[in-house]
């Protein structure tokens, strides 16, 4: 991969990408890091245990996010919070069988697949299902 190729994997943050609520928001920035320095450890070829980490912080830090997402949205009255919660389950699991996935095999075209593919399913996640309770909530206001 050439320098350039990885800057084409970056996520840019932008304040669009704001729910409006600081904490929130702050994870989801330090989320879209985090998937980037993956993606640039793969893309760089980094040692198996560098990618494994970079991944082990991002399921850690996924749970710890979406449970606190899930408790406010609770707390708040979101009428699909409950929906929201099973999408959450549902990363978890693709995140960690990514981490599995990665750990049982050596550098390949697969982990650059597996990047990519965590890179989407999070940042759809974001625009699409949590632009939605921002709405939800600006609506309430």
């Amino acid at each position: 991969m050439r320098a350039t190729d990885e800057e084409a994997w970056e996520v840019a943050w932008s304040e669009e990408l704001n729910v409006g609520i600081p904490g929130i928001d702050d994870e989801h920035r330090r989320f879209i890091g985090q998937v980037n320095a993956l993606n640039a450890a793969i893309a760089g070829r980094e040692p198996k245990t560098r990618v494994e980490e970079l991944l082990k912080v991002i399921v850690r830090d996924a749970c710890a996010h979406f449970a606190r997402e899930e408790r406010l949205l609770e707390e708040r009255g979101y009428p699909d919070a409950k929906r929201h919660a099973v999408l959450h389950a549902g990363l978890v699991i693709q995140i960690t069988a990514a981490l599995h996935d990665i750990r049982d095999t050596e550098w390949s075209r697969f982990w650059i697949e597996t990047g990519m593919a965590i890179r989407k399913v999070l940042v759809e996640h974001l625009l699409e299902e949590d632009m939605r309770f921002r709405d939800y909530f600006q609506a309430k206001k």
